[in-house]
């Protein structure tokens, strides 16, 4: 592997990475920097300044750790670790549910509709029209689906139904995951379905991994997405023909994190040191998210000259949510808060 680091870039990482979890903790312990009370003449309101960092408060970002995220929260503990028995096929099969829409609204309207969500409810012509005449948009915006042509229909949504009936039930995937024995097998089965591309079926695993059905190291296996892929092409100066060179330099940056946090916090007098989960450090898929978050930061401080999304604004303003999230992990991973 070979490569150059762009220092006065690669410090926006570690800047992200300490900022964005100082918020998060702040947040937790209901300790803002800051309170600002105003009043006007028939109210008064009082807001939580969480950070000084004007980007930080104005737009949406992840959090460092990825199951810290609203959407994975809700995932561990209403679809997989919500008290009710499964079978491993089920569970499997309401993690995907999930996931294709990534949206705990629509899983909702599905659910309220057809009960629970296993593969005995799932009926694809009744499913496909309720979801056609949903009220509200049915897709996240975490990460962009693809919509490629799929046989017998053009309603993206359908298509995700297809892939799931022609290949995770007819060709038997879910069993094939099910049994398999490392992180990149379930990957390349992930993959192998049409319109699963490579981040997807790797977002797909790391979700499928947090249930019990299968068990896999976080450290064991990374893919790179776009977003990351555009932060690694500001933050270091490489050739692009080397097999694998994004989600190398990502494992770089996970084995040399605290060397680098001491090196940059003294090289540019700043403090890029930030307290970590007490049970869990972060993992490749957290480094690989912080790489596509520090891709929206430096574009929002217009750093994009001569890239594909030059001129490009941030899309989603931050919005507090005030209902309290209470924190749980997957089991296997012990204590972690």
């Amino acid at each position: 592997m070979d490569f150059k680091v762009k220092e006065d870039i690669l410090l926006y990482y570690l800047y992200w990475m300490k900022e964005r979890m100082d918020i998060w903790w702040r947040r937790y312990e209901d300790n803002p920097l800051k309170v600002v009370k105003t009043k006007e003449l028939f109210d008064s309101s009082v807001q939580k300044i969480w950070t000084e960092d004007k980007l930080l408060s104005k737009y949406k970002f992840t959090n460092v750790y990825r199951c810290l995220d609203r959407v994975s929260q809700y995932l561990l503990k209403e679809v997989i670790y919500n008290g009710k028995t499964y079978s491993k096929e089920d569970m499997l099969f309401r993690i995907l549910i999930f996931k294709i829409f990534n949206k705990i609204e629509t899983f909702e309207y599905l659910q309220k509709e057809y009960g629970e969500i296993v593969i005995e409810t799932f009926n694809f012509d009744e499913w496909s029209k309720y979801l056609s005449n949903s009220p509200f948009p049915i897709w996240g915006n975490a990460y962009i689906m693809n919509a490629v042509s799929y046989p017998n229909t053009k309603i993206k949504h359908e298509k995700f139904f297809y892939s799931i009936q022609d290949y995770i039930f007819k060709k038997d995937y879910i069993h094939k995951i099910i049994d398999s024995k490392s992180l990149k097998e379930v990957y390349n089965i992930l993959r192998s379905i049409p319109m699963w591309g490579d981040f997807i079926a790797y977002q797909y695993f790391i979700d499928l991994n947090y249930s019990e059905v299968i068990n896999f190291g976080e450290n064991d296996f990374v893919k790179v997405g776009l977003g990351a892929q555009r932060f690694i092409d500001k933050a270091f100066v490489f050739d692009k023909k080397q097999k694998e060179i994004y989600e190398d330099i990502v494992k770089w940056i996970a084995d040399n994190i605290d060397s680098l946090r001491e090196k940059y916090s003294n090289k540019f007098n700043k403090n890029l040191f930030f307290k970590a989960l007490p049970g869990r450090k972060p993992t490749l898929i957290d480094y690989q998210n912080c790489c596509c978050e520090s891709d929206k930061y430096t574009r929002g401080l217009g750093l994009n000259v001569g890239t594909s999304v030059e001129g490009k604004r941030i899309k989603c303003n931050f919005v507090e949510n005030s209902n309290k999230i209470d924190y749980i992990f997957p089991p296997k991973w012990g204590k972690v808060l």
